[in-house]
């Protein structure tokens, strides 16, 4: 409902990237959108793994239960993750 990116398929999953781990019950995360967005609320990644290169929609950034990821993707690079990180905290000021 709303203008949350929902999830498909039967299970409706929605894939993510997650920001940081609290313990091992809560993680910030935030969910990707397929297409390669540009703009302020976007920061495009490529995903290890052969994955295509999407883009996550940094003003949906979630707390969510560890007990709601399915299955792990892949990898960011580190540059693009400290790079997201920027972008993040410039969108939050």
């Amino acid at each position: 409902m709303g203008f949350e990116q929902d999830g498909s398929g039967d299970r409706y999953l929605r894939p993510v990237l997650i920001l940081r781990k609290f313990n091992n019950e809560v993680l910030w995360v935030l969910p990707f959108t397929k297409h390669n967005k540009k703009g302020r609320y976007y920061f495009s990644v490529a995903i290890s793994g052969g994955t295509a290169p999407s883009a996550v929609i940094l003003s949906q950034i979630r707390l969510i239960d560890a007990k709601r990821l399915q299955y792990k993707l892949g990898d960011i690079s580190e540059e693009d993750f400290l790079e997201l990180k920027k972008r993040l905290q410039a969108l939050l000021k």
